[in-house]
């Protein structure tokens, strides 16, 4: 799931405002017998990328170049994390629930046939089960945010060459694997050092515009 901007907001020659379009994002289309369903995780990358495209959508500039995420890259993330929130308020969540088997007559059919010896299912999620899925928030956090920062510090340590040559002189692989056991104390086969692996190439925001600017998911 990405949210991606299709069209930039910026004030037109004669001072019109010109707003911006905004594709939040694309998930399975459902069936007859089954619609989408989203997980929870789902929900807060929705909630996220929704975070980016209400930013495009109120951000108010004179120019293109400066609307909506074209802001320094310590602010950008900061909508998008606090409209996770909403995800982990079981009273929001459960008011966001629906089982899909209340949808339609044809899905109520679909459920019991593949569920004949059970109960007919609420129509929204139980509060005490959404309160239990809240208090696993902040479940291994520690290493979560290890994680984020084993990145960060990747990041920043790659993108401290003084020059094209210093550049392509780095080991890539070692630098990664190095960062992440010192940061996280997670390591690798010893006996192969650090050259090992290639989990640097997965590390998609060195190429999207988060050079040397990663820390911002950490803050």
């Amino acid at each position: 799931m990405n949210q991606a901007h299709k069209t930039k907001g910026f004030e037109t020659i004669s001072s019109q405002r010109h707003y911006p379009s905004t594709l939040l994002t694309s998930i399975q289309r459902h069936t007859p017998a089954r619609p989408t369903l989203v997980r929870h995780r789902n929900l807060v990358t929705i909630f996220h990328e929704l975070g980016h495209g209400i930013h495009a959508l109120v951000g108010r500039t004179r120019f293109a170049s400066t609307y909506g995420t074209s802001v320094p890259r310590d602010f950008v993330e900061i909508p998008s994390r606090m409209l996770e929130n909403f995800c982990w308020d079981p009273a929001l969540l459960q008011r966001f629930s629906k089982h899909y088997a209340h949808l339609s007559p044809a899905y109520m059919a679909a459920w019991k046939s593949a569920n004949p010896s059970l109960l007919e299912p609420p129509e929204k999620a139980p509060l005490e089960m959404l309160s239990v899925l809240a208090k696993s928030r902040n479940m291994s956090i520690a290493n979560s945010m290890l994680r984020q920062l084993s990145f960060a510090k990747f990041d920043m340590v790659v993108h401290s060459a003084k020059g094209p040559r210093e550049a392509a002189k780095i080991d890539l692989g070692a630098v990664y694997n190095s960062v992440r056991a010192e940061v996280t104390g997670l390591c690798g086969p010893k006996s192969e050092g650090y050259g090992w692996g290639c989990e640097q190439a997965r590390f998609q925001h060195m190429f999207s515009g988060y050079e040397a600017a990663y820390y911002t998911y950490a803050l």
